[in-house]
């Protein structure tokens, strides 16, 4: 039996990845690369990194789970209502 990726892609789909685990892991490599880099309050390179991976963790999912495109789409959706209601206004004058 062969292997299908259309179905691979459909199961990690299922399973919200590309909701949740895909986004998480991004987030967490860009907060673990600031927190190494750029962390003033901890000293030494070892310590940095077990601090970091674990303050990282916790922001990603802060991040994840915040559901910020549900208020980017209402914005969007009074910004269109708005221009609407604009561009009507003005055709009627």
């Amino acid at each position: 039996m062969a292997f299908e990726f259309n179905t691979f892609l459909m199961n990690l789909n299922s399973m919200g990845f590309f909701d949740f685990v895909l986004p998480w892991i991004l987030f967490l490599v860009i907060f673990f690369v600031i927190i190494v880099q750029y962390a003033p309050f901890i000293s030494g390179y070892d310590k940095k990194k077990q601090i970091g991976v674990i303050i990282a963790a916790i922001l990603a999912f802060f991040v994840v789970n915040t559901p910020l495109n549900a208020y980017l789409l209402v914005d969007y959706y009074l910004l269109c209502l708005v221009k609407q209601a604009y561009l009507q206004q003005a055709y009627l004058l």
